[in-house]
């Protein structure tokens, strides 16, 4: 009996140790991983004095000036991961949103507001008339932007991009995904440890993953590493989390920019009725609809970037302004 006893303390000393051991790898991997994000994020993007106030942007490629306003949890680092998969041919002005990174929440972070900040940042660039693609979250102050700024828009790109209010989601999942998107260490551990279940939570179901191909796969991993840290974009994801009660019944059938709307139908994050009403409400809109893909449907392949590229290329997206250093 006290042999038994012997052999059961030291297996509870063992795995005692061994956890220890296992929270000191996770947190060491962890802190690397954040302080490699923070240091990416400082890397890049620049911040514009604009009569809307500070603005951070990232800018690169020359030709045709086409602005990129990214989804949740993103910022201009988002918008560059993007704006690299439709090409490089055009003058890709990628600001942060309000909330996210370098660019703060002002007093009115209204989405008609944001839409106005985007025109104070084509001022400070001297830019006149843009391309718009609005991705996801960002959808909504695209659609304001060509709704208030008609003469500065010269194309409209809707990649599963939100264009309308949903029903509100319960009040606890909201606080939970909230809460995981905002916080990083829980949204380090679902990335690192629960990376499927974390890419179904955000619109691509397991069906999809399973048949995605290396490349395919590799780029959502890298989308979902470039939220990190989601503690920088805390304000900015709180704010895109409003959205259901800040889209209302906009008058889309003023929209007279040439529009294409890119979306997926089996899009479990911003649903294909989002695409439906876009497409519906706005004279003359171009669709590119995908079978399935998810959230993200439109990155597998080439073919619906290319033919993003080919829209915005063909609509022509004004003058490049001048060169950022």
């Amino acid at each position: 009996m006290i042999q038994a006893h012997r052999h059961l303390y030291l297996l509870l000393v063992v795995l005692v140790v061994a956890a220890l051991l296992a929270a000191a790898w996770v947190n060491g991997r962890y802190r690397h991983d954040l302080e490699a994000a923070r240091d990416r994020v400082a890397a890049g993007g620049r911040v514009a004095r604009t009569a809307c106030g500070p603005i951070q942007y990232e800018a690169f490629g020359r030709g045709p000036a086409v602005l990129m306003v990214h989804g949740a949890g993103g910022g201009y680092d988002q918008g560059v991961l993007f704006a690299r998969l439709v090409g490089e041919e055009f003058r890709w002005i990628m600001p942060s949103r309000f909330g996210y990174l370098g660019t703060p929440a002002p007093e009115d972070p209204s989405v008609e507001a944001q839409a106005d900040a985007h025109a104070c940042l084509l001022d400070a660039l001297e830019i006149h008339s843009v391309a718009v693609v609005g991705v996801s979250a960002g959808g909504p102050s695209s659609l304001q932007f060509a709704l208030r700024h008609p003469e500065r828009t010269r194309a409209l790109v809707m990649m599963s991009a939100v264009s309308r209010a949903d029903p509100p989601r319960p009040r606890l999942a909201d606080r939970a995904l909230g809460w995981v998107l905002t916080t990083d260490f829980p949204y380090w551990l679902a990335m690192t440890a629960f990376e499927p279940t974390l890419t179904s939570v955000l619109g691509i179901t397991q069906d999809v993953q399973a048949g995605l191909s290396a490349r395919d796969a590799a780029f959502v991993s890298d989308a979902l590493v470039t939220m990190l840290p989601v503690s920088l974009r805390r304000d900015g994801i709180l704010l895109d989390m409003s959205l259901p009660g800040a889209v209302n019944d906009w008058p889309l059938q003023d929209v007279a920019a040439p529009t294409l709307v890119v979306h997926a139908r089996d899009d479990a994050l911003v649903r294909f009725h989002h695409a439906e009403h876009t497409a519906a409400a706005i004279p003359g809109a171009r669709t590119v609809f995908l079978s399935e893909g998810g959230h993200f449907g439109y990155t597998f392949g080439s073919s619906a970037m290319e033919q993003v590229a080919a829209f915005v290329r063909a609509a022509g997206a004004g003058n490049t302004g001048r060169q950022v250093p």
